[in-house]
């Protein structure tokens, strides 16, 4: 038979087992997470960059269309020139 100490304490290491059980699935479902939230972050992260090139491409075309431009105009001022 059980005396009330040892029952006490078969309850304690119960509890102590349970709820030791449980940080271990509330640990690995916030492991899980924060894992997901990195890989998140990662993919913004990527996105970002992404969008970065698209613009540093997009500029550096309008600065050829603008040189080009240029050119074309330097050239019809020097026909211009040699017509008169």
């Amino acid at each position: 038979m059980l005396t009330k100490p040892s029952l006490k304490r078969n309850i304690s290491s119960s509890i102590n087992r349970k709820s030791k059980k449980n940080k271990k699935v509330h640990s690995e479902d916030e492991e899980l997470s924060n894992n997901e939230i990195l890989k998140l972050e990662l993919e913004e992260r990527k996105m970002a960059l992404k969008e970065r090139a698209i613009k540093v491409r997009t500029a550096e075309a309008e600065a050829r269309k603008l040189e080009a431009e240029a050119e074309a105009l330097e050239i019809a001022n020097l026909q211009q020139k040699k017509r008169d």
